[in-house]
């Protein structure tokens, strides 16, 4: 996840340079691509507190519905081939995309209550508050279950 988070963020950057060889260059096109890359950045920090993770996942969805109505308010006026004319559309498409990787990272950083417990836990695992009391204790095996079901 962080490679891609890295990635995204380096695209991002990659698709502002690319904006500022366009005649009209649009300011703050450009600034909410920097923005994004920031908030792609960010999510490779080894430690990021539970509120500040808060505010960045709401900027972050933010940036994403920014790229989002931009690309469907010049979705109108766009033609077959949109995808090879228009750079400033298909940008804001593939940002607004590039952005849900960022989100779900800082989905990520707020379930974890620490550093070391997300370091511990795999990646689909439930954390210690949240288990089971008896879940040390060995469970039974479905054959065996089945067998005493029929002796009874």
């Amino acid at each position: 996840m962080k490679c891609l988070n890295g990635a995204i963020g380096v695209g991002l950057i990659l698709l502002a340079l690319l904006h500022l060889g366009v005649p009209a260059r649009p300011h703050a096109l450009i600034g909410m691509y920097c923005f994004g890359a920031l908030l792609a950045f960010i999510t490779l920090a080894r430690r990021v507190a539970h509120w500040p993770a808060r505010i960045l996942a709401v900027c972050a969805t933010g940036c994403m519905l920014f790229f989002f109505a931009g690309f469907f308010q010049m979705a109108p006026s766009l033609g077959d081939e949109w995808y090879a004319v228009h750079l400033s559309s298909l940008g804001q498409l593939i940002a607004a995309f590039a952005m849900l990787p960022v989100l779900s990272g800082y989905s990520c950083l707020m379930k974890a209550d620490c550093a070391e417990a997300r370091k511990s836990r795999g990646f689909f695992s439930v954390p210690e508050r949240l288990r089971f009391q008896n879940a040390n204790k060995s469970m039974p095996r479905a054959d065996e279950s089945v067998a005493a079901g029929r002796k009874g």
